[in-house]
């Protein structure tokens, strides 16, 4: 948890203190606190420090305007200055540029000694860093334990979910599967009415690529700075590491199955099977029913070679066409698998697809939904 100016100014040791401009930068994160007295010392700083100074070296309205500009610039915190030591009043000039970058300028009572200040701070940032990390491990653990036990994607989500508190989606691009989990109407109204590049355009999304291809997006209905903050990076990005696994395992286990299905179908085709016996065994293992004369159908994708080779040679990668061959793949067997009602035989080759089907007479009505649709 990011410690800010906002929290600082609850803390019971900063009674007294007031903010004389900035007053929309108090979600600044403060990472350590610092002096500034010499003219320059303005040069060590890196970011997110909470600057103190008595300005003893910034009394004019020039050198003043000029420090702020410059700790602005370095994405400073912010600035408390002991007002009533020696420049007793800060310019206008001085208060109007902190308020048009949201930059805290605040007043420190003279009777209040700097350590009341950054003994407090310095503890507080120390306890959010530790709340944090104790979060990170418990994400981390939470994700790895999901990994080991081989979850499914809706089993990463719900708990990305759980642990972000934002509405969310994933669209799986290889199966054209959506995982949603809303408490509104309005993302799945959106994942259900809008084409997919209107999504994107409209809600922050994630991009989760394996080895170069795209897999899906992760979908978030939320502020783009809520899914920065740390508490909602960690658990994303963990949950992108649990999917890429899961999507490893899901690759290489497809592979196995693709090659022996596969060679079983080219084996029915080529009647390259000796007994009928092995016929019904290898066919058993992949739930599929052959029993009875079978069809053939296959969907070609026209010129395949020729556009691949085209796009290697104008040095586009080989993963965008195997993506787009494989989204065909897809499409083609949700197609078929939704007229045949079941599972059947089917191969994929370099640049087509090929399905069994019984062709019995009630499934007349197959051979003729395929035609209209040729």
């Amino acid at each position: 948890m990011a410690t800010t100016v906002r929290e600082t100014l609850a803390l019971e040791s900063f009674k007294g203190i007031r903010v004389l401009a900035g007053l929309g930068g108090l979600d600044r994160e403060i990472s350590t606190t610092t002096f500034i007295e010499a003219p320059d010392s303005w040069k060590w700083i890196r970011g997110g420090e909470y600057v103190l100074t008595l300005a003893y070296a910034f009394q004019t309205e020039e050198l003043l305007l000029k420090l702020i500009r410059e700790l602005i610039e370095l994405n400073a915190a912010c600035i408390g200055i002991k007002t009533e030591r020696y420049i007793k009043q800060i310019p206008q000039s001085v208060l109007d540029l902190a308020d048009q970058y949201q930059f805290p300028i605040i007043d420190i009572p003279t009777s209040l000694p700097f350590a009341a200040i950054i003994h407090p701070v310095q503890s507080l940032i120390i306890h959010n860093q530790e709340r944090l990390l104790k979060y990170s491990e418990k994400v981390r653990h939470s994700f790895f334990g999901l990994s080991v036990q081989a979850a499914e994607i809706e089993e990463i989500m719900q708990a990305l979910c759980e642990f972000t508190h934002v509405d969310l989606a994933f669209l799986d691009l290889v199966t054209n599967r959506k995982y949603v989990f809303s408490d509104t109407s309005q993302l799945p109204a959106a994942l259900d009415t809008l084409p997919l590049k209107d999504v994107l355009k409209r809600y922050p999304h994630e991009d989760v690529t394996l080895n170069g291809r795209l897999m899906g997006y992760l979908i978030f209905d939320a502020d783009v700075e809520k899914l920065k903050d740390r508490w909602s990076e960690i658990p994303i990005n963990q949950a992108k590491g649990a999917l890429l696994l899961y999507f490893q395992r899901r690759e290489a286990r497809h592979q196995v199955e693709s090659r022996y299905r596969n060679e079983f179908v080219q084996d029915l085709i080529t009647r390259n099977i000796r007994m009928e016996q092995e016929a019904w065994n290898r066919a058993k293992s992949f739930n599929w029913n052959l029993e009875g004369p079978q069809r053939v159908v296959i969907v070609d994708i026209d010129n395949y070679k020729s556009s691949l080779t085209r796009a290697i040679s104008n040095g586009q990668g080989v993963s965008v066409m195997e993506n787009s061959k494989s989204r065909i793949y897809s499409i083609a067997r949700s197609f078929l698998a939704h007229l045949n009602g079941g599972k059947y035989p089917y191969a994929e080759m370099s640049d087509s697809i090929v399905f069994i089907f019984p062709s019995g007479d009630e499934n007349g009505g197959l051979f003729n939904e395929l035609l209209r649709h040729a």
